[in-house]
């Protein structure tokens, strides 16, 4: 059976973004994965190739509402990202109505975009990916946490065999849940 292999888009006008955004997505996207980078010009060249399952972009181009509604039509299931200088409220809500997932300003990316890349991603293509790839977005600690957790330990074992509070046990599975999009019962089901 011929897994599906994550396909990302990164479209934007100046060269040195995506050149810049390369970089970030190559080191935060499940591997292995297809990342395209082109113009914004392009887009109707690569929509007839087939439906990419993240797009991240740039907003600056003057008719970046037309690639929302082309993108919202063509491509509606994937995971899109715009990126702008900055938003308005209004602007923000047009492009969350057409679609668009996560706006964010120039000044998140750095600290956003791999977080957000590997959170909705990883979790999504866990098939694709190989299980020490899906937990390699933990922390150590999650992961002993994980660990211990799949052993059949309750929090507060966990907590005692750990020497940290149940609460801070708590805390660290919201974040483990949140990371592979799933829950505590999942979790001890599909244990490694």
């Amino acid at each position: 059976m011929h897994a599906h292999l994550l396909t990302a888009w990164l479209l934007g006008n100046a060269a040195d973004w995506r050149s810049a955004m390369r970089q970030v997505m190559a080191a935060s996207l499940p591997s292995p994965c297809s990342l395209c980078d082109a113009p914004l010009c392009d887009m109707p060249r690569l929509l007839a190739l087939g439906q990419p399952d993240v797009v991240l972009w740039d907003r600056e181009a003057r008719d970046w509402i037309s690639v929302l509604q082309i993108l919202a039509r063509r491509a509606p299931h994937a995971l899109q990202v715009v990126v702008g200088r900055r938003w308005t409220a209004d602007e923000e809500s047009l492009a969350q109505a057409l679609g668009v997932h996560h706006c964010l300003s120039r000044v998140q990316i750095d600290a956003t975009l791999p977080a957000l890349l590997r959170t909705r991603l990883v979790p999504a293509f866990s098939s694709v990916c190989p299980e020490e790839s899906r937990m390699s977005v933990l922390t150590a600690r999650e992961q002993q946490i994980v660990e211990a957790l799949q052993n059949g330990l309750d929090n507060k074992s966990i907590a005692r065999l750990l020497g940290i509070s149940p609460s801070t046990v708590k805390t660290h599975l919201h974040h483990v849940f949140d990371k592979l999009g799933t829950t505590r019962t999942q979790l001890l089901l599909h244990g490694r």
